[in-house]
């Protein structure tokens, strides 16, 4: 009865990602975030009914591909099954893959602690900005069903070390292969983990087997991707791959995290996250620090701190916060704890996925609003296929460029990542949206092919716009509204 009882626990997290669901398709017509990269790679597979090698438009020679392909074929199946645009597919499956999501996140983590804090920790997790943002909105068609392999094969592996089971090392072994398939740093995350749980649960010579076969096995399904960009790129773009994060990325991304304002649920449960840490020292349990440690130091990436942050604080919540309330004689007051900190989270949540207005400093992008995607269907219509554009905007607008207008960028950081080139497109990049003037935005531009045209968000870059309008001997207002401005290059 109790184990029965305990499945109940599931259903706080299905509940808040339905919500968020509802919320989010109830407020965007259409797909919010950015996925215009990833929808032109589904683009191109459906166009060559096969394994493209490059990827047009995200710089004058395209980029490689040599991305995980599985969730890109699995948006072009749903898209041809359902005959229905790859946008429809961005659009409406993210929403619906994270409720599926709370699944085998709550049994992963439970896996590890009391369903209480399995159940709190998964809210957490979902209704953190970052979840949102990556997981719920377009970019999710990549993003989403990987982290549904991720967690699914970590709870696998777990019960691998924990019980011996030959079938859930099977299940873990193809899992960890479709993870290398869809997300190669959620691969990571799911390597770092099945560390921090053979140390946990089976530090012996049969761990050690099971953790090799996991790792061997996965990579080994994976070889016919794999294997094929190697053919097609060389090996060097896995190694560009590997490089692109520095450690200044990193210790960037660790500031960031702690310092920044996500609302007060979010800043609670990063307070909770390092108390938890420091709490797990105390008691010699030295995994949960480790394991937060790995996914700072190694990985420095939001998500995957925010997912083991979040659990280290629901720790501390059930072991030390509500213990005390308890203590005091106020029983009652730790389940109204647990019932209020769930219902703000949701609440905080709806109100972040809903806020179309971009009211809040932490709302959803709308990546392809109104004016955005008119001047986009202008540029398609009345340019040529081969004129390129230089795309002086936030780097979800470049994001989408290519896709909507089936037209060049000369500059894209995207993708970048697979080359040489990373370092110096964002520092390109990074250096164009300093510009205020032509001529800082010309000197930029000498170190990329000449494009046809610019296209200025006057809303970001109201001073470079006005320069460029005053420069007539070099530049002509083709297209304009209040918001946007496209100059055709006359030299």
């Amino acid at each position: 009865m109790a184990t029965r009882n305990r499945e109940y626990y599931v259903l706080p997290g299905i509940t808040a990602a339905i919500v968020l669901a509802i919320g989010y398709l109830g407020t965007y017509d259409h797909p919010a975030g950015a996925a215009g990269l990833y929808l032109s790679i589904v683009e191109q597979i459906q166009a060559t009914a096969g394994f493209p090698t490059i990827i047009p438009h995200y710089d004058p020679g395209g980029i490689p591909f040599a991305y995980p392909p599985l969730t890109f074929y699995l948006t072009a199946k749903l898209s041809s099954v359902f005959d229905v645009s790859v946008l429809t597919v961005s659009h409406y499956l993210p929403p619906l893959l994270v409720v599926v999501l709370a699944v085998p996140m709550y049994y992963f983590f439970r896996e590890l602690a009391t369903a209480q804090i399995a159940a709190v920790a998964t809210i957490a997790v979902l209704l953190s900005p970052t979840y949102y943002e990556l997981y719920l909105t377009s970019g999710g068609i990549v993003r989403t069903p990987a982290a549904i392999l991720t967690l699914t094969g970590l709870w696998a592996a777990v019960n691998t070390f924990k019980n011996q089971n030959p079938q859930h090392l099977a299940l873990a072994t193809v899992l960890f292969g479709l993870v290398v398939l869809s997300h190669l740093v959620s691969a990571l995350f799911f390597g770092l983990t099945c560390l921090i749980l053979y140390g946990v649960y089976d530090r012996s010579r049969r761990g050690i087997l099971y953790g090799t076969t996991i790792a061997v096995g996965g990579l080994l399904i994976a070889a016919p991707w794999w294997l094929t960009v190697i053919q097609n790129h060389g090996i060097d773009v896995f190694i560009y791959a590997a490089s692109s994060r520095s450690s200044s990325l990193r210790l960037y991304s660790l500031i960031d995290f702690f310092s920044s304002t996500n609302g007060q649920f979010i800043d609670l449960f990063k307070v909770l996250g390092v108390l938890g840490a420091l709490y797990a020292v105390f008691e010699c349990e030295y995994q949960w620090p480790v394991w937060l440690g790995a996914m700072i130091f190694i990985i420095g990436i939001d998500r995957y701190i925010w997912l083991v942050a979040a659990f280290i604080g629901s720790i501390f919540l059930f072991r030390v916060i509500i213990p005390q309330v308890k203590q005091n004689g106020q029983a009652v007051a730790g389940v109204v704890m647990v019932v209020a900190v769930c219902a703000f989270a949701v609440g905080s949540g709806l109100l972040y996925a809903t806020d179309m207005a971009g009211q809040s400093s932490h709302s959803i992008k709308v990546a392809v609003g109104d004016d955005e995607r008119t001047a986009m269907a202008w540029a398609r219509n009345n340019t040529a296929e081969n004129e390129t554009f230089w795309v002086q905007a936030h780097l979800y607008v470049i994001d989408w460029w290519p896709m909507m207008t089936d037209r060049t960028v000369v500059l894209s950081p995207l993708g970048s990542e697979w080359e040489d080139s990373y370092q110096a497109e964002h520092r390109l990049y990074r250096g164009s949206i300093d510009c205020t003037t032509a001529d800082c935005l010309e000197s930029v531009m000498d170190h990329r092919q000449s494009p046809d045209y610019i296209y200025v968000d006057k809303n970001d870059f109201p001073a470079l716009a006005s320069s460029l309008r005053q420069h007539q001997e070099s530049y002509q207002v083709v297209y304009e509204t209040e918001s946007i401005a496209i100059y055709e290059t006359l030299r």
